[in-house]
């Protein structure tokens, strides 16, 4: 099956459908969740990396905590919005970066990765997870798709794109995490009778 991400389009329709009132509610409690995030753990002096950056939906965000933000987007349609973003923005410690993020090879590491939306289209979690604890020498910061009623009802609409979402229970996270500190915090449609759509992990990388 073609890599959806990739075709003519597709980012078009990605960025219009993320800026709908409706999801823009349904994302509302994990922006809250990022945010508190980014605040506890991104520094003024930090380098940070975000992969699967899209169309920048929070690279403004990460941006505005940090020294200087590599963006990285292996999609050529969602990089020509983000960069028009960037360009059109106050913002100049963006640097926008086209490559598939087992291909990029760094200078240097970073203080922090970031990487949002990502892993629930990752068939290899570990390998993925590996890699950004490589590349971070303070934290790795993820959202990762939980297990969950709500993740059900993703999974059937990513079907109907013909996209493959991946979920994942806490028992998962904690094998592929098995030797790191991490904290969790669940988020996104949660509620006292149902669990969220994510987890959003925060990796310490500094003792590794």
């Amino acid at each position: 099956m073609a890599d959806i991400f990739l075709q003519k389009g597709f980012p078009h329709l990605y960025d219009y459908v993320l800026r709908l009132p409706v999801i823009r509610t349904i994302r509302l409690q994990e922006q809250q969740t990022l945010r508190r995030t980014f605040d506890e753990n991104l520094g003024p002096a930090d380098h940070v990396l975000e992969v699967g950056a899209g169309t920048g939906f929070y690279t403004f965000d990460i941006a505005g905590h940090v020294r200087d933000v590599t963006a990285l987007e292996r999609s050529a349609g969602m990089t020509r919005i983000l960069r028009e973003r960037i360009e059109n923005s106050a913002a100049r410690n963006i640097t926008l970066v086209e490559s598939d993020f087992f291909s990029y090879a760094p200078a240097q590491q970073f203080d922090a990765v970031i990487a949002i939306g990502v892993l629930d289209c990752i068939s290899d979690a570990k390998s993925f997870l590996e890699r950004c604890i490589s590349l971070a020498t303070k934290c790795v910061i993820v959202t990762i798709p939980r297990s969950s009623f709500w993740a059900s009802i993703h999974s059937v609409f990513g079907g109907m794109m013909g996209v493959h979402i991946s979920v994942y229970t806490p028992g998962e996270v904690a094998a592929y995490l098995r030797g790191y500190r991490y904290t969790l915090q669940e988020t996104g449609l949660r509620t006292r009778w149902s669990h969220g759509l994510t987890f959003v992990a925060v990796i310490d990388t500094s003792s590794k």
